[in-house]
């Protein structure tokens, strides 16, 4: 396990959550809540067959655009958490490294890691199994 937490020191709850709901929120707006929604059901497709009722071409088209907005809020949540380390460097000089210090760059690093594991661990391979069940139908 890693040094000092097992797994636990990797996650860091807010970006993560920031990019999730940065990605939804994108999402919505383009397409609109109900396909965004319907898109979810999608995820049933990378352990079964073709789910019923589910429009795998436009649920497809919507991934795409998510993966996209994905990598867009890693790099929103990034920028504003090198924001945040500016503005506490001058207490960070005056009192030393501090622990806070070193879980904001963490968090700033692992906010560049996040989108790439969502985006292509997940979101393209729901992707390309959604363009598979699509060419099974036909």
């Amino acid at each position: 396990m890693l040094e000092g937490g097992g797994i636990r020191v990797l996650i860091f709850p807010r970006p993560l959550l920031a990019e999730i709901l940065i990605t939804l929120g994108w999402s919505i707006v383009a397409f609109g809540a109900r396909d965004v929604l319907s898109t979810f059901a999608s995820v049933q497709v990378l352990w079964m067959d073709k789910p019923a009722g589910l429009d795998c071409t436009k649920a497809a088209r919507v991934i795409a655009a998510a993966i996209g907005y994905t990598y867009a809020a890693g790099a929103i949540v990034f920028l504003l958490n090198l924001v945040l380390i500016m503005a506490t460097i001058s207490e960070v000089v005056s009192s030393g490294l501090t622990e806070y210090f070193g879980a904001r760059v963490a968090s700033a690093i692992l906010s560049l890691a996040y989108p790439i594991l969502i985006s292509e661990g997940i979101l393209r391979t729901l992707k390309h199994r959604l363009a598979t069940a699509q060419s099974d139908a036909t």
